[in-house]
């Protein structure tokens, strides 16, 4: 037997293999033909759309330039070239609109749609550093941190930092707006930025943990508390009739000179000078109080002589 086939062997070997594997190729073939012509394609129908949507939002801007309503274009962008960059920063300029107007919620949703349509990362995050500011107009701090927290680019860190600083330091946190403004002014290298942050730092309050407490503040009052608020002295029994006189007692409706009342919404009130009758009658009466004094002391002299 002959090692060597015949060429009738080769052509059935052949056969068979291609009964095998014949449409297999052929797929393959075709698959690989198609997939260079589709990526071909949709290469060319995406620059094909990035000019379009690069022609649509130059007309958008040039009708923002002259004072046009531009709101027609941006719906053409929004709707033919959603989720384009393009589209990301005709919502900006909405937004920045809606604010300049006074329109907050309005800014939010379009800031909420450039967060949720944005396909680039830097994007999103621009979105969010700005819709975090405007929840912090709001007065919506949760909010505000909640988007601050999802940005990841590096290149917003000090933005996102000092927003948090301004947020803590409203709601009362300064040792957490102290550290938010320390971590931005760490990360911001331009003299001018620097300058700003420490003026943020140096302007914060003591922290709360540095306040002194209640009982330190009740003792530090106590050890400071005026002379006139003891007790009068007892008189001596064998004091002479001038000192057995009582002092003569303010009118009760003025307040003590010496221990002004603690400042409240209705000081005012407390404080109404008296009516020119009421100052007669009160230096009347302590003209009347001197007089009798001096006769008193007066009376042993006499009968002394």
């Amino acid at each position: 037997m002959s090692d060597f086939a015949s060429d009738e062997e080769l052509v059935e070997r052949l056969r068979r293999w291609w009964s095998e594997n014949g449409l297999a190729l052929i797929a393959a073939v075709v698959l690989a033909v198609a997939g260079v012509l589709g990526w071909r394609w949709y290469q060319d129908w995406r620059a094909e759309s990035a000019a379009a949507a690069a022609e649509a939002y130059a007309a958008y801007l040039d009708a923002r330039a002259v004072g046009e309503n531009a709101s027609g274009l941006f719906d053409a962008i929004a709707t033919e070239h959603e989720g384009s960059v393009y589209h990301v920063f005709a919502l900006l300029f909405e937004a920045k609109d809606a604010l300049a107007a006074a329109d907050h919620e309005g800014a939010v949703e379009r800031l909420t749609q450039s967060v949720a349509v944005a396909d680039e990362a830097v994007l999103r995050d621009a979105a969010r550093v700005r819709l975090a500011r405007v929840f912090y107009q709001l007065d919506r701090p949760e909010d505000a941190l909640k988007e601050l927290s999802a940005v990841q680019g590096a290149g917003y860190a000090d933005d996102v930092a000092e927003l948090t600083g301004d947020i803590h330091l409203r709601q009362g946190a300064v040792g957490a707006a102290r550290a938010a403004y320390q971590s931005a002014f760490d990360a911001v290298e331009a003299a001018p930025r620097r300058g700003f942050l420490e003026m943020k730092l140096r302007s914060l309050p003591p922290a709360v943990a540095d306040a002194p407490s209640a009982d330190t503040l009740g003792a530090a009052e106590a050890e400071t508390r005026p002379a006139d608020d003891a007790p009068a002295a007892v008189p001596d029994a064998g004091a002479s009739p001038a000192d057995d006189a009582p002092a003569a007692l303010p009118d009760a409706e003025a307040p003590l000179v010496d221990d002004p009342p603690a400042a409240s919404p209705d000081a005012e009130a407390h404080s109404e000078p008296t009516s020119p009758s009421d100052a007669q009658q009160t230096n009347s009466a302590e003209g009347a109080a001197i007089d009798a004094a001096d006769s008193s002391a007066a009376a042993p002299l006499d009968n002394g002589a």
